[in-house]
């Protein structure tokens, strides 16, 4: 049933960005329909496995007349709003007239036929109590439907460019608790991303991208090109340092070769990023944005990741160069370490703090020579 509900909603009028004063009230009551549902869903979820099934009737009766109160007002509410001499509600009316009216048929059922629990008859009160519990959660997926992305749209304003937003994290307490509901709330956004504003959707994993406006997007592919020929051109002027400094380990006239070694370890980087992603393309399962057609989106979803990774393995060059790794391997050689860049970066980065620690205990000694002469070392242990 939760199928047929899937962003009918949110190809209408959904996320307009200047709401009018009907949008914001029909969102209000749908909140307090939304909020009546799950509280008194997960209540009579718990009800039912209470030991004592009398004084859980007793008080679920008691607490059926309060959610009726919100229930029915609110309904009365959303219809009032979309009456026919409002024109200034008539898109609410045409985008909501089949939700609302769902909403309404759920509820009568719930209070008018599901609802009349036994306190003598335990083993069926506990069934009824289920069973309005699920009916519950069908008006929460509902709400949510029409709900999810204004909220959400409300969220990115103040997340992050490129930080991702973990929709179940941050909303999963809202949801149905039909698993089935749960995954056609989050593809449902993800197949009508145009509802989103500046924003992507791995539906897969249940993640949200802020991404910048499509003015912006060449900065995600300016950037990252700009930090690659910096770090090529610190590659480069690496060995001029020796003319400062006579025991530089970098030799002057080794330009070329530390070039062709970082073309050929930026290529082998790109070669795996590439590849990784032929491989997502070819996998149905994949997240839509994800995949080869959608690079555009992938980079600036990706921005700050891939300029983070751009600049470790810039590092990861420089040291190896400094500790003088890797200058006479071949272009093939250098290609290949590149498309395994992360783990060489971690290695040559080890590599360098073991000869930094050997160098401060070097240093330690001159600066203190007493410290490791034997007298030093006698009236040390003494």
């Amino acid at each position: 049933m939760g199928g047929t509900y899937i962003c009918a909603f949110t190809s209408a009028i959904g996320f307009k960005i200047m709401r009018n004063r009907s949008d914001r009230r029909t969102y209000a009551r749908l909140d307090e329909i939304n909020s009546a549902a799950l509280h008194w869903r997960d209540e009579l979820l718990e009800a039912a496995k209470q030991p004592d099934t009398a004084a859980s009737v007793q008080l679920q009766n008691l607490r059926m007349k309060q959610i009726d109160e919100v229930m029915t007002t609110s309904l009365r509410q959303l219809r009032e709003i979309c009456r026919p001499d409002n024109d200034e509600a008539a898109e609410e009316d045409e985008w909501g007239a089949g939700y609302f009216t769902e909403l309404d048929l759920i509820w009568k059922k719930i209070s008018l036929n599901l609802w009349s629990p036994s306190a003598d008859k335990p083993a069926a009160a506990i069934a009824i109590m289920q069973s309005c519990a699920a009916e519950l959660d069908r008006m929460v997926y509902i709400c949510m439907d029409m709900r999810l992305t204004p909220v959400m749209n409300g969220v990115l304003e103040n997340v992050a460019i490129g930080q991702p937003l973990d929709i179940e994290f941050k909303w999963g307490k809202e949801f149905p608790l039909d698993p089935a509901m749960r995954k056609n709330l989050i593809f449902g956004v993800a197949q009508e991303g145009g509802v989103l504003n500046s924003a992507v959707v791995d539906a897969a994993n249940g993640i949200v991208y802020r991404i910048p406006p499509k003015s912006e997007w060449w900065k995600g592919y300016v950037q990252p090109v700009i930090l690659i020929v910096l770090f090529g051109l610190a590659c480069a002027g690496l060995p001029y340092v020796k003319k400062w400094i006579p025991t530089w380990p970098i030799e002057v006239g080794t330009q070329q070769d530390i070039l062709v070694g970082y073309i050929m370890w930026i290529v082998g980087a790109v070669m795996h990023v590439f590849i990784a992603a032929l491989r997502q393309s070819r996998d149905a399962t994949t997240p839509a944005f994800a995949a080869m057609n959608n690079w555009a989106i992938w980079i600036n979803a990706k921005k700050s990741v891939i300029l983070t990774s751009i600049a470790w393995i810039g590092i990861g060059y420089m040291i190896m160069v400094f500790l003088n790794l890797g200058l006479k391997l071949d272009w093939k050689a250098m290609l290949f370490a590149g498309y395994s860049a992360d783990s060489f970066t971690e290695l040559f980065i080890q590599r360098f703090e073991s000869a930094a620690s050997m160098a401060n205990k070097a240093l330690k000694g001159q600066l203190n020579p007493e410290a490791n002469s034997p007298k030093g070392k006698g009236s040390a242990a003494s």
